[in-house]
Formats: structure tokens, sequence, C-alpha cells
């Protein structure tokens, strides 16, 4: 299925399901791990990262940048939450 790429403004009109897109553990762990080192680029040298996640829509990505992590909401520059367990991949800009 081809990802669409949405503007961050839009993510907070978009459904989440509650079931975590990742199935394995060490999946998850590399997930948070990622989120952290693109939370560490946002802050110090405001660079972007594209994030892949899912929606009851379908996969969605935005490319910005990550100003908060929490156990389970990474926070996005323009105060947009995403839930941790929809994000299936993230990439470097």
């Amino acid at each position: 299925m081809p990802v669409e790429t949405i503007a961050k403004e839009q993510v907070s009109q978009l459904s989440f399901s509650r079931e975590d897109v990742l199935l394995r553990e060490e999946d998850r762990k590399a997930r948070y791990h990622m989120l952290t080192k693109a939370l560490m680029l946002g802050n110090n040298y405001h660079s972007k990262v594209r994030i892949t996640f899912h929606t009851k829509e379908g996969p969605r990505m935005v490319i910005t940048t990550v100003w908060q992590l929490s156990p389970h909401y990474v926070t996005l520059k323009s105060g947009v939450n995403i839930p941790i367990h929809s994000i299936s991949e993230i990439g470097l800009e």
C-alpha cells in the first residue's frame, strides 16, 4: 500500500488504532531508540525525520522535527502527538 505524505498539522485529524504495528519486542525497542535519536537531532540541530505511522485510514508519513518523547507519544514541532505504537519506521532526513 502506498504511503501518503501529509503535513504535520493534519496529524491531529487522524484516528489511530490501539494495536501496536510492530509485533516483535526487539523491533519496539529499536523504534524507541530511533525516536530518542530523532529527539536529540531535533532539539540540538533542528533536524527533521521521516516518521511512517499507521492510522485507521491507512499508512501515512510526516517529515518533521521531534520535540518531545514520552513512553506513549512522540510530540512534533507543531505540538501534535503521534502514539508510539502507531509508528512503524523512523528515517533521518
